[in-house]
């Protein structure tokens, strides 16, 4: 009885308030927006977007690419503009290819796979993309002088081939600007620095020779002759 009141009263109040008024034939919702369930409101934080976990393979993997690498990704800065940066340009980007992960395929420790392996593919595309990130590292001149090139290795190659060379007019250049280099009203740290800068160039330029000995022998005279070099 109270349900058919309360229908029959309300039925009432709508026709009175409606009179005059078009009729609304809009059929009523199956659900109204206000009573939305408890599971359609997000609760606590949103959810975050899945990111993909990668195993020990997949990191150790040289063809592999986190979501951060493009081709327009600089790894160094300066760029190499010749002789005179050469070998600081070269410690910073075997740095940050060895950090890749991709160091491996430039000293050739990745061999190339026959085109029809189906490792080519992945090899091609990171050879590419290792070719973009030295040339964006190259000052424009000498990056239109190896683009011709298509291995990364070959691009290397060459760079080593031009610019890697002990010059002996450099190395005395350089021999002249280190015993004529004073600290005048420079900071003991600024002096130390500019000078530590020269010595790293000079190792680069006459680096020290390496033992070919095989057995490897065991008289220790590169570290004397380093030594010599540090007390210098």
């Amino acid at each position: 009885m109270v349900s058919e009141r309360f229908h029959s009263s309300s039925y009432a109040a709508v026709v009175s308030s409606g009179a005059g008024q078009e009729e609304d034939t809009t059929p009523p919702p199956t659900q109204s927006p206000i009573h939305t369930t408890s599971s359609m409101i997000p609760q606590g934080n949103p959810i975050p977007q899945v990111q993909r976990s990668y195993g020990a393979e997949d990191v150790e993997n040289p063809y592999l690419f986190s979501t951060s690498d493009s081709t327009n990704l600089i790894l160094v800065s300066p760029p190499i503009v010749g002789s005179s940066n050469y070998g600081s340009w070269c410690i910073s980007i075997r740095i940050a290819l060895k950090v890749k992960n991709k160091w491996w395929i430039i000293d050739s420790s990745v061999a190339v796979p026959n085109r029809e392996d189906n490792r080519y593919g992945p090899w091609r595309r990171c050879n590419l993309m290792l070719c973009s990130w030295i040339f964006r590292s190259l000052h424009p001149s000498i990056a239109q002088s190896v683009m011709h090139l298509e291995s990364a290795r070959d691009v290397w190659n060459d760079l080593k081939r031009r610019f890697a060379q002990c010059d002996a007019q450099r190395i005395s250049a350089l021999q002249n600007d280190i015993y004529s280099l004073k600290q005048g009203s420079q900071s003991i740290s600024d002096y130390y620095t500019k000078y530590q800068t020269m010595w790293e160039e000079m190792n680069t330029l006459r680096p020290l020779p390496l033992c070919k000995c095989d057995p490897r022998c065991r008289c220790d005279l590169i570290d004397e002759i380093r030594k010599a070099r540090e007390v210098d």
